[in-house]
């Protein structure tokens, strides 16, 4: 898989996955991480929402976690057909300050990934 990997990121391969963090995170209270894995879909129908993605529509959800000591979390979900295969976005925020978290460079990177063999 290929993603072009926004400003202010870093990218490392786990397994078939890519995942992306901001650059400096550590030791910060807003914990933000973004994976996107190449393969076949997992649950389509849990992914009620629509999102226009590039040519194509993203299917994706997302949910809210209040519990827990490092603040909410919130999680996108989010799978787009491309040729190869599915590409599914797992993306995560958890902030103490109350802001919505901004999940545009997940959106970003998911735009441009591409599966590179086909699964």
């Amino acid at each position: 898989m290929t993603v072009d990997v926004p400003k202010g990121f870093s990218a490392r391969s786990r397994g078939a996955d890519i995942v992306l963090q901001p650059i400096g995170q550590e030791g910060r209270r807003s914990v933000v991480e973004i994976r996107l894995t190449p393969g076949h879909g997992r649950d389509a129908t849990a992914l009620t929402e629509r999102r226009p993605l590039g040519g194509t529509t993203a299917r994706y959800r997302m949910t809210r976690e209040t519990e827990g000591s490092g603040g909410e979390e919130t999680a996108l979900v989010a799978e787009v057909q491309r040729a190869g295969g599915v590409i599914r976005l797992e993306a995560s925020a958890q902030r103490d300050d109350g802001a919505e978290p901004d999940f545009e460079p997940a959106w970003s990177a998911f735009a441009t990934a591409r599966c590179t063999e086909i699964r």
